[in-house]
């Protein structure tokens, strides 16, 4: 489970340089508004599940406690 999250943290990485790349080509004023924004909301997805992990881990922990 570890590993399949590893990769999909990389692959999200890669996916936000790409972006950040394409908007230092792209000239126009809206490419790099729309690429700003795309970057942010990378950034808000990357917390959300963050956020998820966090949660899910505090679950795990309560219900191996109700085990024991």
């Amino acid at each position: 489970m570890e590993h399949q999250a590893g990769e999909e943290q990389e692959s999200h990485h890669m996916l936000l340089q790409a972006v950040a790349m394409l908007s230092s080509v792209l000239s126009s004023e809206t490419a790099v508004e729309v690429n700003i924004q795309i970057i942010r909301i990378f950034t808000r997805i990357r917390q959300m599940l963050a956020d998820h992990t966090e949660l899910r881990l505090e679950v795990e922990k309560i219900k191996k406690k109700r085990k024991t």
